[in-house]
């Protein structure tokens, strides 16, 4: 089979190769979803089969979607409008060889491909954008980001990172108000593109506040680690812990544990500006519990000891 006709099904929400700096000997320690800890391969972890398929697209589901992009800046309405004419493009295509009343073998093999490559072929764009930022901070290096495409890289990457996981579709959902059927059908059917989008308006305010907030390269001690989880970038801003039934936190203090040893804080607030390189082993263990409370089904850590001890955490947010 032709390789642009192999279709990628087997999605990660969280980059695999991120995962791996959290390995030893191949494996990464974890909670299964038995909640029993456990140690393999961080291949098939964090993926689901389809999560990255996208559908067609239909006038409703444009004015859905742009009523999104219509409350964003003028230059970011315009990168999605070119963002959504890719898409469209696609749909059209999907349309023509559903039309077909006798599909060729080529014609499924390439309507699969079209449905489960488009959108997990972008994501993996936005990994490599920030493949050697990952890199340079996972070993202590920050200068890493001064340079500016690194920078735009790491920025585009946390910002996805947040709005592409399993649990912050759930979540959303979850949280909605609405109770306009319709609506929350269009929610549902879109959610691939309106996640892609709201990730892409979080990465552009990172970078474009990046001047203004702090930003800070933290160090975990020798005999303690950092662990990360299935929603590895998090909101740490004092305002979460006061926020009532879902509603939405305005303010921004982000978290992201990149190995086991260094974790990056970019924050608006006071409460961690003073954080930087080695910090206390009570505060790691802080850190720690707020990945886990964060976490939907799963922590992983270097070390069984750490992934024993959060477990209790995880989902309680």
């Amino acid at each position: 089979m032709k390789k642009y006709l192999q279709a990628k099904k087997k999605n990660h929400y969280v980059w695999r190769k991120y995962l791996q700096n959290w390995t030893v000997e191949g494996n990464v320690y974890y909670l299964t979803k038995k909640n029993k800890i456990s140690k393999d391969s961080p291949t098939g972890m964090c993926r689901e089969e389809g999560f990255y398929k996208i559908s067609t697209l239909n006038k409703n589901d444009l004015a859905y979607i742009n009523s999104w992009v219509k409350k964003c800046p003028d230059h970011l309405q315009e990168f999605h409008n070119k963002t959504i004419s890719k898409f469209l493009y696609a749909s059209n295509v999907l349309k023509i060889i559903e039309e077909e009343k006798e599909k060729s073998e080529f014609l499924e093999m390439a309507e699969n491909a079209i449905r489960h490559n488009c959108l997990e072929d972008m994501y993996c764009g936005v990994e490599r954008g920030a493949e050697k930022s990952i890199e340079g901070l996972s070993v202590g290096n920050i200068s890493v980001i001064n340079d500016i495409k690194n920078a735009i890289g790491l920025y585009s990457y946390l910002g996805h990172q947040i709005m592409r996981t399993k649990a912050i579709k759930e979540r959303f959902f979850s949280a909605s108000s609405s109770n306009n059927e319709f609506y929350r059908d269009l929610t549902e059917k879109n959610w691939w593109l309106v996640s892609y989008i709201l990730g892409t308006n979080i990465g552009w305010s990172l970078y474009e506040s990046r001047n203004r907030d702090n930003l800070s390269l933290v160090k975990s001690p020798q005999d303690y680690a950092f662990i990360t989880g299935d929603c590895p970038v998090i909101n740490i801003h004092p305002e979460v812990d006061a926020i009532v039934g879902g509603n939405p936190v305005e303010s921004l203090d982000l978290y992201f544990p990149v190995s086991p040893k260094y974790a990056l804080i970019i924050c608006e607030s006071e409460k961690w500006r003073n954080l930087s390189g080695d910090i206390e082993k009570n505060i790691v263990a802080s850190l720690n519990r707020r990945i886990a409370s964060n976490a939907k089904y799963s922590i992983f850590s270097n070390t069984e000891e750490l992934v024993r001890e959060n477990r209790k955490e995880v989902g309680s947010w």
